[in-house]
């Protein structure tokens, strides 16, 4: 929890993410994010991976 990473395909809502130098799939809690858009993982249960939009400071 708490990685951080960027979309490489749109999540709609699931998708694939690079985090820390590694493909992984990902779900959102129900958002449409675009390739590019900046996550961070949320929660791990099991093999899946639920992130959220990294929010600008």
């Amino acid at each position: 929890m708490g990685r951080k990473g960027i979309t490489q395909t749109v999540l709609r809502p699931s998708g694939r993410a690079l985090i820390d130098g590694e493909l992984v799939d990902v779900i959102t809690e129900g958002e449409f994010y675009e390739p590019g858009t900046a996550i961070k993982v949320v929660s791990v249960t099991g093999g899946r991976t639920v992130v959220r939009k990294e929010e600008d400071p």
